[in-house]
């Protein structure tokens, strides 16, 4: 029982002062460079730096005192707060997952850090406990547990559900990510355009940090070089960004492994800070397969979930149960983990009087933009028509590679943006189906097919364009047809 308030491990002092420490590093940073006041004044102004980072720390401990948590009358209640006192009564049967991390500091002290969330989908945990113990983590999981079992069950049937419950527990199968695929995931990662955004960022403000102009005096004579000393410092400013996205990679997903544990997986993943999630399965509603251009000569691709309330990082891989996988094996991973969705590659194909309208689609945007980079940058402007013939090229591969698959329980849907995606839905996970026309379709009988299925406040919607009108009739009779206690939505129709 943990009726009684307990408090986070002290640790969590540190982790809250560096926490506002992080959000005050930029100022304090700009202070200190820019600070240029003489004498006494400047000597003053560094005291009152420092004065605030001690009432950071005092508040940090302050905000660590008072922060209790309990579990009580089947609800885990979190009070907090010096001056405005704040309670938060979360239901146990509104817990869907429990999920643990490690950063360095909770490492350094044998800690994790206990996330909790509900069905709610917001973008951060409904309670985190930032720094306990592992085997309170562990005590507060199971007693979770077992209380929402016993809500859901009811007393007199909690006898006969442990057994179902430790059968489930016994039917174990592991999945870990080799070093070969970890390397090449990282290599390919579409992350490098996060780091090039970001060095740009701090690129437009390094003038109000560091004495640019009198660095750039010392390299004079190697900017005389001209254009080719530019292209050699573009490129090893492309290579460091590259790099830089690669050992990110690395660092978040090294030790990745995926078990299913019952009617759950389990992902554990991390090298500096370990994360382990728990996705339990009846909240998956679809299963998405990516392949960005990089990966797909490789014949690598990314298993991702689509989860009811799902959650996901800056790269979008937070519920991948196979980050870096062979496209060969997919099929059969997915069989062994999680049968009731099945992947093939064959599918009915979009017509091949659609290809114009996909080399339109693509290759309208980059009209305009290149025309005016002909006008203001002559006559190198005109490298930018490279970019017209490159557009064409990914509206024949969005054109060939778009389709789908029916079966009698699922649709897999097949498109393309930039990456190559399938996805995989379930009927009865379908939040609806439409099928559009517009007025240039109307002329070459060819329909949008739209679905959508239950993911965090906005949901997660597919569409796959030009498809013939007499598939678009079957899609749509196939949904609109389906039993009505298989029903996840409702069936809208755009025909013309």
């Amino acid at each position: 029982m943990m009726s009684e308030p307990k408090r986070l491990h002290p640790a969590a002092a540190i982790i809250n002062f560096l926490k506002l420490l992080k959000d005050m590093i930029i100022p304090l940073v700009i202070f200190i460079f820019v600070n240029r006041a003489p004498g006494m004044l400047g000597l003053l102004l560094y005291a009152g730096a420092g004065l605030f980072l001690v009432v950071l720390i005092v508040f940090s401990v302050i905000k660590w005192l008072k922060f209790t948590y309990r579990i009580e009358e089947d609800e885990l209640r979190v009070e907090q707060g010096l001056f405005v006192k704040q309670k938060r009564f979360v239901p146990i049967e509104r817990v869907q997952t429990i999920n643990t991390r490690a950063g360095i500091i909770q490492q350094l002290f044998g800690l994790v850090k206990l996330e909790i969330e509900t069905a709610s989908g917001g973008a951060e945990a409904e309670i985190e406990l930032t720094a306990i113990s592992k085997s309170e983590a562990a005590a507060i999981q199971k007693e979770l547990s077992e209380r929402k079992i016993k809500i859901k069950a009811g007393p007199e049937e909690m006898e006969d559900a442990a057994p179902e419950c430790n059968a489930g527990e016994e039917k174990r199968k592991t999945y870990k990510m080799t070093g070969k695929e970890l390397l090449i995931g990282a290599a390919t990662s579409s992350g490098i355009g996060v780091v090039v955004s970001a060095v740009f960022a701090f690129g437009s403000q390094i003038d109000e940090l560091l004495p640019v102009e009198s660095i750039l005096k010392r390299f004079e004579s190697l900017t005389s070089a001209g254009i080719p000393f530019l292209a050699f410092l573009i490129f090893l400013g492309f290579l460091l960004a590259w790099l830089l996205s690669m050992a990110g990679i690395l660092l978040k997903y090294a030790n990745f492994t995926m078990e299913r544990r019952g009617d759950d997986f389990i992902i554990s993943r991390g090298l500096l800070e370990k994360n382990q999630l728990t996705i339990p399965i009846k909240r998956i509603q679809a299963v998405k397969i990516t392949e960005n251009p990089l990966r797909q000569p490789l014949g690598y691709a990314t298993v991702q979930l689509i989860c009811a309330g799902g959650k996901q990082d800056a790269d979008g891989l937070s519920a991948a149960i196979f980050p870096f996988v062979k496209t060969s094996q997919i099929g059969s991973l997915l069989e062994s983990f999680l049968p009731q969705y099945a992947y093939r590659t064959e599918k009915v194909p979009v017509p091949k009087r659609a290809l114009r309208k996909y080399l339109l689609r693509y290759g309208w945007p980059f009209i305009i933009p290149a025309g005016i980079i002909i006008y203001m940058f002559p006559p190198w402007g005109w490298l930018s028509l490279i970019l017209l013939p490159l557009s064409a090229l990914f509206g024949y591969f969005a054109h060939r590679d778009s389709g789908y698959r029916l079966e009698e329980e699922q649709l897999i849907l097949y498109m393309r943006a930039i990456s190559r995606s399938s996805v995989i839905l379930p009927i009865k996970r379908m939040q609806q189906l439409q099928v559009n026309q517009t007025v240039f379709q109307k002329r070459q009988k060819l329909v949008t097919v739209k679905t959508s299925a239950m993911a965090n406040v906005l949901g997660a919607h597919f569409s796959v364009k030009d498809l013939e009108l007499e598939d678009g009739i079957v899609l749509y009779d196939w949904y609109s047809n389906r039993p009505p206690e298989r029903a996840g939505g409702n069936a809208d129709s755009g025909k013309d």
